[in-house]
Order: C-alpha cells, then structure tokens, then sequence
C-alpha cells in the first residue's frame, strides 16, 4: 500500500466514512460523565472558550469537539498527518 500524500493524492472520503466520524465524535460528546455542565477549555485550534464536553486531547493539545471533528475528517482523508500540522494549517 502506497501513502497517498507521496503521491500528492489524497483519498476521497465516502458518505458513510464521514457519517462514522460525525458519529463518533457525538458520541464523545454526549457520552461523556455527568460533571460540571458550565465546564469549559481553551481549544488549541479555534483559540476560543469552547465547552469542555466532547473535547479532545491530542498530546499536550487540547481540542474542542468541533475542531475534533475537522482535525479527524482532515486526517482520515489524509490532508494533515499530525495535529501539529492541523494547527498550523488552521491557523490555531
């Protein structure tokens, strides 16, 4: 199997493989333990007060679960390889 960012291609994402990752990510956030409702983190990418429901830690970074979701989608179509180049890229 060949790494299609070499190749300057990026596998196309299907419906259903978008879907899963919508689902996924809902399910981090809405299954989360019962705790502070109010919570909230700085997320590293989008750099706003975000609910810390669904949130994501990624190392030392700390995302919310909208950046979550896009670093995911990103990552599954091959477009950024780590976190740290989907900050980059996104400016976070």
């Amino acid at each position: 199997m060949t790494d299609s960012r070499a190749r300057g291609t990026a596998p196309k994402l299907s419906g259903r493989q978008i879907e899963a990752v919508y689902a996924v990510m809902r399910l981090l956030r809405d299954d989360e333990p019962e705790g502070d409702a109010s919570a909230e983190i700085v997320c590293a990418a989008c750099r706003r007060e975000r609910s810390a429901r669904g949130r994501v830690a990624y190392g030392e970074f700390l995302l919310c679960n909208g950046c979550a979701t896009d670093y995911e989608l990103l990552s599954a179509a091959h477009k950024v390889r780590s976190v740290q180049e989907f900050l980059r890229v996104t400016g976070g």
